[in-house]
């Protein structure tokens, strides 16, 4: 009987002491001191308390007030809160503090708290208190209901948290494609999940095309590690040497859809269209750009292709060959390309490679056409040059020069910065694509340009 009268005692002071001047700050500081290490059960005598407290920061519920002391009593140390640690600052199971997901959950759409770790999950999401909801807290303010100012969720925040479960340990294949359906499903408006849905690819590609990207947009110059990947999704060995078959290959769903390409033996990256799908308008930034380019743009790019595919072996000429046909029908105002009919698509690649190194004022060596081709055809192409049978060099190559003169040609002036793309070293003026044996000055052959 003594125990409930002090009890009321206590109840009926702080009912004084917790007045309308009382700051949200020190009701917090009270509720704090005499709940912490107490079990959720044992709140009643508290709930006039949190009612005041529930009043001071417009909250709905004694749940999410039980829920905030506990986080921001841990965000005042600096630290943020996940189902663990709310269970541990009220010594109860986790089973327990798992009651105050729903008002974690409403906290975040009010804009109460953050998530501070890019996850979706309850019971690994890591909580912290708003910057806005913390200054009104200790400026004395009584915090005033109000709509959530969270950051619209975009594609790139769906690519890091199918990543996040991707690099999981503890997630199976099976629960990794449940979750990214999840996932996907929660945000379907994005562009992104329609247009990979659109080329009717399974969740499991779609989540290999999402941590290609999280690659792509954690390092531009880092590509992905197909064994590393492949091996964080699946658990099952004969699905993972299937799937890194097909990628080798070149017969993969993503590569078949263009989304996708190989570099190497072991690693792959977005291609351009797949860095359309995942940029959109921003992917002129990365680099993108392969519609309307002017002359010198274009065989600038021309150059990035041959750059990005040269550690491709197996499938490198095939891969060329749908490039420059893709750019060309990108850019079929540029009236050069016309002129080039006839000629088989890799041999425009050699011209509109050689028009790069003249634009520059240099030129393209024969021994790089094992850049291009691979060693049978390289014989075959340098034979041809060798022979002056080539196809650029019909009729003394005289409309291949004329149309490099006419389109390419660009005044150097020496001492003003040779040749700003620091590709090519300036060489004496030979024709276009006559073969020069240069052995006597030890020398490789090559196929040059007349300036």
């Amino acid at each position: 009987m003594e125990n409930k009268e002090n009890v009321k005692q206590f109840i009926a002071k702080m009912s004084k002491t917790l007045s309308a001047k009382t700051t949200p700050l020190q009701c917090l500081k009270i509720l704090a001191d005499r709940m912490r290490g107490k079990h959720l059960k044992n709140i009643g005598s508290m709930s006039q308390i949190i009612d005041d407290l529930m009043q001071k920061l417009s909250l709905t519920s004694q749940e999410q007030a039980l829920a905030f002391i506990a986080v921001f009593d841990r965000h005042c140390g600096g630290r943020p809160s996940d189902i663990e640690d709310i269970a541990s600052y009220y010594d109860c199971e986790p089973l327990e503090a798992m009651q105050l997901a729903p008002a974690l959950r409403e906290m975040l759409s009010k804009g109460m708290m953050q998530v501070v770790n890019n996850e979706n999950r309850i019971t690994k999401m890591r909580f912290d208190i708003d910057d806005e909801v913390t200054e009104c807290i200790l400026e004395g303010k009584t915090v005033k209901a109000r709509t959530a100012k969270m950051r619209k969720f975009n594609q790139y925040d769906l690519c890091t948290q199918v990543s996040s479960l991707v690099n999981d340990r503890d997630i199976t294949t099976e629960s990794l494609i449940s979750r990214t359906e999840r996932l996907e499903k929660e945000h379907r408006s994005l562009a992104l999940v329609k247009g990979l849905k659109a080329h009717g690819l399974s969740v499991i590609d779609r989540a290999l095309f999402y941590e290609i990207s999280h690659d792509l947009l954690v390092n531009e110059d880092c590509d992905t590690d197909i064994v590393r990947t492949l091996s964080d999704i699946f658990d099952n060995v004969l699905e993972r040497t299937k799937t890194r078959r097909m990628l080798i290959n070149g017969n993969h769903p993503l590569m078949k859809a263009e989304l996708i390409e190989q570099v190497g033996e072991n690693e792959m990256r977005l291609s351009d269209d797949g860095k359309k799908l995942l940029f959109g308008k921003d992917a002129a930034v990365y680099g993108v750009a392969m519609k309307k380019l002017d002359r010198y743009a274009f065989v600038d790019k021309i150059f990035d292709i041959m750059r990005d595919t040269s550690k491709e072996s197996k499938r490198r000429q095939y891969l060329l060959q749908r490039k420059v046909e893709k750019l060309e029908d990108y850019n079929k105002h540029l009236s050069f390309i016309g002129k080039l009919v006839g000629l088989d698509a890799l041999s425009r690649f050699v011209f509109y490679i050689t028009a790069s190194a003249f634009t520059d004022g240099g030129s393209y060596r024969l021994d790089n056409l094992d850049n291009i081709y691979d060693k049978h055809k390289t014989l075959i192409e340098k034979n041809k040059f060798k022979q002056e049978t080539h196809p650029l060099m019909e009729s003394g190559g005289t409309h291949q020069r004329r149309l490099l003169k006419q389109h390419f040609h660009r005044p150097h002036r020496e001492g003003q910065g040779d040749f700003p793309r620091g590709r090519h070293r300036p060489l004496h003026r030979q024709t276009l694509v006559e073969r020069h044996d240069s052995s006597r000055q030890g020398g490789g052959e090559k196929a040059f340009l007349r300036r």
